[in-house]
């Protein structure tokens, strides 16, 4: 069902910020993982995912990612 897709990506990404927020590093990048497999068009899950990429040096993968959120988010989705 495509809406409970849509939900449970936003939920994976939800908890992604707050696993960020609490340092818990590894569980957020496994979450925003989950939300993106989940809806690969989700820009929010791929901004998420480069936070936490950042915060674990993974520069590289931070500046990928910004860059997907920002090329979903201009063909509309966010």
């Amino acid at each position: 069902d495509p809406t409970v897709a849509r939900n449970l990506a936003v939920a994976y990404n939800n908890r992604a910020v707050a696993n960020l927020a609490l340092a818990k590093n590894q569980a957020a990048l496994d979450d925003t993982n989950a939300a993106i497999k989940l809806r690969p068009d989700y820009a929010a899950a791929y901004r998420a995912r480069a936070a936490v990429h950042q915060k674990m040096g993974n520069i590289a993968a931070a500046r990928a990612d910004l860059a997907k959120a920002e090329s979903l988010q201009a063909g509309g989705t966010r």
